[in-house]
């Protein structure tokens, strides 16, 4: 495709997305934040404009309209696709400045959502709820670990070290969309980022509950005459085959219903959501007096900027504990 300064904004928005971002960033990534923004909301307001068309009142009008259905977040997003996509015709001397320039602003009026998070004695109640429910195990590890829910549902047995009572991050499991045919799959392999692959130490608890766990799978393994290899090449949280779970249906099945049971018995503890109970995890550390640098560690995060801005805030009771106010 021959790009011009007639070339609409969708011809340079399919030219970004084939030759820039396909390939070079995960499916998922690709899928869920930059096609998904410029198909969606993108090429539908300004797919037919000639790109020199193209001024920044227009960039800033589209924002903020977009501002009083998005949060923040999706505001950002769609700026970053949008002067990314300019940038071509910028690159290639189709036009000479870029639209989206440093006089765009950003305003939603769409409140951040609010992550619920346990106290202490609500995570302690959770925690001795979890050991002995039947669902309880995924629940327990995420509170033991701060572990995602993707990278949960990828631990295999051969990634549990019992000697070292620690747990090796080393792929997660997430549901795709394939960028040709659009179709939906299960795919276990790679994290997130390189960041993500870590050692994680989990406690006495933990190892104790696991190994009941594994020896129920040693069990019915070697009666099915199953290898040690093939045992151990089982996944951790799985369906009745040993192998990955959907995410969306360890939710429903499985997660859901250990919140729902836990709720019942406890009315006063909130049902929070997995992402949620990670947070909780990492809260309640920085809490207890774990440093940010440890924390991001732990966690898999990289910016210790996002850590600081997410956890070391304004805390009265902690802030009253670490002061003996």
């Amino acid at each position: 495709m021959k790009l011009t300064k007639n070339s609409s904004f969708k011809d340079f928005a399919d030219f970004w997305l084939e030759h820039y971002m396909l390939g070079f960033v995960k499916n998922n990534t690709y899928m869920g934040t930059y096609y998904h923004q410029t198909y969606y909301n993108l090429i539908p307001y300004f797919g037919n404009f000639k790109i020199s068309d193209i001024k920044p009142s227009m960039i800033q009008e589209f924002l903020n309209l977009q501002g009083k259905k998005y949060a923040l977040e999706t505001l950002k997003k769609l700026k970053f696709c949008l002067y990314n996509i300019l940038s071509v015709a910028v690159d290639d001397n189709i036009i000479s400045t870029n639209p989206v320039n440093k006089r765009i602003r950003l305003k939603s009026d769409v409140p951040p959502i609010e992550k619920r998070v346990w106290s202490k004695e609500h995570f302690n109640c959770a925690y001795q709820f979890a050991l002995t429910h039947p669902y309880g195990l995924g629940p327990l590890l995420v509170m033991d670990t701060a572990i995602s829910r993707s990278e949960l549902l990828g631990i295999r047995w051969k990634n549990i070290f019992w000697d070292k009572g620690c747990v090796k991050i080393r792929d997660g499991t997430v549901i795709l969309q394939d960028p040709v045919s659009k179709k939906y799959y299960l795919h276990t392999g790679g994290l997130k980022n390189k960041y993500r692959e870590r050692d994680i130490p989990f406690s006495q608890i933990v190892c104790n509950r696991l190994k009941l766990q594994y020896q129920s799978v040693l069990f019915f393994g070697k009666r099915k005459g199953l290898t040690s290899q093939q045992i151990n090449d089982r996944f951790v949280i799985s369906n009745q085959k040993g192998t990955a779970m959907d995410p969306n249906n360890w939710v429903k099945r499985c997660f859901n219903p250990f919140m729902d049971n836990l709720t019942a018995q406890y009315p006063d503890i909130p049902a929070l959501t997995p992402h949620e109970l990670r947070h909780t995890r990492a809260t309640l550390w920085w809490q207890e007096g774990v440093d940010l640098l440890s924390l991001g560690m732990a966690g898999g995060w990289s910016n210790l900027r996002m850590l600081r801005e997410r956890y070391a805030h304004s805390n009265v009771d902690h802030l009253k504990k670490v002061l003996n106010r």
